[in-house]
């Protein structure tokens, strides 16, 4: 599973490639490399900077100005109906990553006018973005005269970066002059919001989508791991990537990172979340993680605010998509003056059916630790205005078959606590709330079997630091007489029970599978629940050509303004492509690479620590994801 409601996060692994540039690449906090064309056109950026000017941009003081000058374009569209300028985009953009922009506009007849010149004067950084509007159909306007008198006025205290948007050798050849320069295919958003990088914590399943939509986004991304084997790994072969390696645990060094970025997404184990969200704070450079916002995280919620940065959370599949559509049905039902009475959300990360060919029906596509671990939490929520605890030992007992499709048979069982979801959605009416688990039937019995016998302690066994038969090992953990099958299973009737005779063949057979009476050896982990992971993520992976599956569903019990009743569904349902994708790492990693492109350009303004719980952020994220396929279908039954 993603880092979802029911497992938590996992380390992960990651992915660029060496770009082509006429001029060596700068270290600094604006990277920018070539890209493939495009529709016949190089979309390439390609930078100089000789005394490396670029670098001040991640370094201003707070009282520093930047000054950005643009030429009165027309939209690259050609839409006569169009007249917003061009170039706002580019300035929304630097503003993620300082706080004081000015934007001015200037004509390219008149140029850098005797009040423009004043402002330079007034300004500690000059950015002059000359533009061609050659692919308007218009006469090139690229006038060098205008960085002359810029750079003049200037003087030697100030810097002045040029931003040329045309892709001619020509262009470039005509700027030869000034030390730094940065080009670009022409002034479409796309273009110019290539001038910002992003760093990525981590590398797993989830970071592939994110980095590649980041990468044909044109936006520079540096994957870090830990080990420079493990970035370069994800980083090869993708387009305007590097790989970098970084100890999250030195303090220096991530500082030293995070500095050369506009953006850090944290897509390492949620314990560490918190120290990058300092380290970004004290560098002043926004944050995005998938997970679910921690007290710590929450803690720093204030100093990211003083400090101007946006940390935007909870943008997965699990927490992400199902916030985004659970609260615009309830923000629908509320302006029309209806009530939610009931809210019930399932989520599950499974196989496809028919390659849920083992006793759980289940596979793992990272750590079965996880997994497991999250089987033994307590549950807690609303049922009929009453709250309902569910102890971690009994969970399994509380799952239920659940419909959605007559296709799929699905159980649910709920998961932690979903009491504070009547706050956070903004639904105080409502007497039900649950938010839990799809598993495929038989799951929830097979697990609860393994409780009953002890599998999921993690309580040391000196008999598990070395190997030993499996049919020993499960003898020690049950206190069975002897390795026999007939002991063995002895053993296990006096700990479990069975609501049939055919179910207990049905789970007795499945723990055979595992190997749980065989003489085959353990793989020793210390303890009973590690050792059977061990074991379970060799049997139970993902082979080739298989996929996985996700299908999420909210329910809605509405009551409407005239007293009506309705019954809504939100469904997702999502297979994975063998060839591509999985579908657990589309419906996390897309998501929250959407969520970073969208802070960066300002689409997503709001500072602090963020998770998408209102419609004014929620809406422009899911109007992005649907041209990736990715919406909840909304039906009422």
């Amino acid at each position: 599973m993603s880092p979802s409601r029911n497992e938590p996060p996992e380390g992960q692994e990651e992915r660029g490639e060496e770009n082509s540039v006429r001029h060596p690449q700068e270290s600094n906090g604006v990277g920018l490399n070539s890209h493939p064309t495009q529709n016949g056109r190089e979309t390439a950026l390609r930078t100089r900077d000789a005394t490396n000017s670029l670098a001040v941009i991640g370094n201003l003081e707070d009282a520093d100005v930047v000054l950005l000058l643009t030429p009165l374009m027309p939209q690259v569209s050609g839409d006569p109906d169009d007249t917003s300028d061009p170039f706002e985009c580019f300035g929304r953009a630097l503003e993620s990553r300082h706080h004081r922009i000015r934007h001015l506009p200037y004509d390219n007849g008149s140029g850098i006018t005797g009040t423009l010149r004043q402002f330079i004067r007034q300004s500690n950084v000059i950015i002059l973005v000359l533009a061609d509007s050659e692919a308007a159909g218009r006469t090139p306007q690229i006038n060098v005269e205008h960085v002359h008198i810029t750079v003049a006025t200037a003087g030697d205290d100030k810097r002045v970066i040029i931003v040329v948007a045309d892709s001619s050798s020509e262009s470039w050849r005509r700027l030869d002059d000034f030390p730094t320069v940065i080009q670009a295919a022409d002034y479409s958003r796309a273009s110019l919001e290539r001038t910002v990088k992003v760093l990525m914590l981590g590398a797993g399943f989830v970071t592939q989508p994110t980095l590649d939509v980041l990468s044909d986004a044109g936006i520079q991304v540096s994957v870090a791991c830990r080990t420079l084997e493990s970035a370069k790994k994800l980083a090869e072969g993708v387009k305007n990537a590097q790989a970098v390696s970084v100890d999250v645990n030195d303090a220096a060094a991530l500082d030293a990172i995070v500095a050369k970025h506009d953006l850090v997404i944290s897509l390492i184990p949620y314990i560490f979340h918190a120290k990058v969200i300092e380290s970004a704070i004290r560098n002043k450079k926004h944050v995005v993680t998938t997970s679910y916002v921690s007290p710590a995280m929450l803690e720093l919620d204030q100093a990211a605010k003083d400090a101007g940065i946006t940390v935007m959370n909870e943008i997965g599949l699990d927490p992400g998509i199902d916030h985004l559509y659970a609260v615009k049905t309830i923000e629908e039902v509320h302006a029309e003056g209806g009530k939610i009475l009931s809210f019930l959300s399932y989520c599950g990360g499974l196989p496809s059916p028919e390659n849920s060919d083992n006793p759980l029906g289940y596979k793992f596509s990272w750590s079965s630790r996880g997994v497991l671990l999250a089987l033994r939490n307590a549950a807690k929520y609303y049922k009929d205005g009453k709250i309902v605890e569910i102890e971690g030992k009994e969970l399994m007992a509380a799952a239920k078959p659940y419909f959605i499709y007559p296709g799929y048979a699905f159980v649910a069982y709920p998961n932690r606590d979903s009491t504070p979801y009547k706050e956070r959605y903004n639904i105080p009416e409502c007497q039900t709330i649950v938010r839990g688990t799809l598993r495929y039937q038989g799951f929830p019995a097979f697990i609860k079997v393994l409780v009953d016998m002890g599998f999921l302690s993690d309580e040391p066994a000196s008999y598990l630091t070395t190997p030993i038969a499996w049919k020993d090992a499960t003898a020690q953990i049950l206190a069975a007489k002897s390795g026999s099958e007939a002991d063995l299973t002895a053993a296990i009737k006096t700990k479990a029970s069975f609501s049939s005779e055919e179910e207990e063949a049905r789970l007795i057979s499945g723990l055979k599978w595992i190997g749980l009476f065989s003489d085959e050896a353990t793989i020793p982990r210390g303890n009973p629940l590690d050792t059977l992971c061990a074991t379970l993520e060799k049997k139970m992976q993902f082979e080739a050509g298989e996929r996985d599956f996700v299908m999420l569903q909210h329910k809605f019990e509405i009551e409407h303004k005239d007293g009506r009743k309705e019954t809504r569904t939100s469904t997702l349902c999502e297979y994975g492509d063998p060839k591509g994708y999985s579908a657990m790492a589309k419906t996390v990693g897309i998501p929250c690479g959407v969520a970073v492109k969208q802070v960066l350009d300002g689409t997503i303004s709001e500072k602090g620590v963020l998770a998408p719980m209102y419609g004014k952020l929620n809406n422009p994220l899911m109007k992005e994801l649907e041209k990736y396929g990715i919406t909840m279908v909304e039906k009422t039954i």
